[in-house]
């Protein structure tokens, strides 16, 4: 075990470095970022103002140097300045970031409450009405776009019938302004999940130790959770886990056609529009911690859902 936590932590630092450099170095290839500082009105800045400038944001170092005098402060937790915001980066994503996390819990329990029951209902009664029920839901939630489901339940919920909000996150924690997001957020996750839960109990049902328990004379559901479920939870479980971490990552998507005060639409979509790469690499860094985090949640995990994986 201890090796293992070796292994994969020495693989996190590896895939952050990666990322932070590759995200760096995009940004070294978009606009100056001193543009940003220039009033839309004529230049009206001198070259003495331009070279200070420079020197504030470190743009007079080289490259390599700015990267590791950024690394250093990002792992201090300071993540600088928002050059359009004129805000500590730091601020800006904690604000938004529980919003995100809410709504993020929200869609997560929708797609595991719906697509992993849903994947076992239709793997055991394979060929009848519950199974075709199954797909049909996995085939029309893969097929249509998440922006086209939440325009139409805004469509049928909050105009039509006008029982839910259609925008905001409202005060406080107001569940119907959840309803609809947290819904459109996990209907395409839910679809996906149902279909790996399904082939994933499919193959353990047809398995030889499946067969041996029920020549046991086990009843019928001790065999389905006890024996089966369990043995085919690890491909759901790691789809689940991931899929968490994409949610933290914020949706644009669900932000932005629910105005939601995320962080995907509030902080990161600005950030790339006005080019602020300070805002955009304190989200990355951000996001590439939360999405290793829970990878490794997932390798500990399968230890204690299947004791014969053994880690070595």
């Amino acid at each position: 075990m201890r090796r293992f936590l070796v292994r994969r932590l020495l693989f996190v630092i590896i895939t952050f470095i990666g990322a932070t450099v590759a995200m760096f170095s995009l940004t070294q290839l978009a606009t100056d970022p001193r543009v940003l500082f220039v009033p839309r009105q004529g230049w009206g800045i001198t070259q003495e103002q331009w070279d200070a400038l420079t020197v504030r944001l470190g743009l007079d170092r080289p490259v390599v140097v700015q990267y590791f005098s950024w690394l250093g402060r990002m792992l201090k937790g300071d993540m600088g300045e928002s050059l359009s915001q004129q805000q500590p980066v730091r601020q800006i994503l904690m604000s938004k970031f529980g919003a995100t996390l809410r709504l993020a819990l929200a869609g997560w329990i929708i797609a595991v409450l719906i697509g992993i029951p849903t994947g076992v209902l239709a793997a055991v009664r394979r060929g009848t009405v519950w199974d075709y029920l199954g797909r049909s839901i996995a085939v029309f939630g893969q097929a249509m776009p998440p922006f086209w489901v939440g325009i139409m339940l805004m469509v049928l919920f909050g105009v039509v019938l006008g029982w839910l909000p259609t925008t905001g996150a409202g005060r406080g924690i107001s569940i119907k302004h959840y309803i609809l997001p947290a819904f459109t957020l996990g209907w395409y996750p839910a679809a996906a999940l149902m279909r790996l839960t399904r082939s994933s109990m499919l193959e353990i049902l047809d398995s030889e130790y499946v067969k041996f328990a029920r020549a046991k004379g086990m009843g019928e559901w001790t065999v389905i959770w006890k024996h089966a479920f369990k043995n085919a939870l690890i491909p759901p479980l790691t789809s689940s886990l991931l899929l968490m971490a994409g949610f933290l990552h914020g949706t644009l998507v669900v932000e932005y056609v629910f105005a939601w005060p995320g962080v995907a639409r509030q902080a990161l979509y600005y950030g790339v529009f006005t080019n602020d790469f300070p805002l955009l690499l304190g989200g990355v860094v951000v996001f590439v911690v939360i999405f290793l985090a829970f990878a490794l949640v997932a390798d500990i995990a399968y230890g204690f859902v299947d004791p014969r994986i053994r880690y070595q």
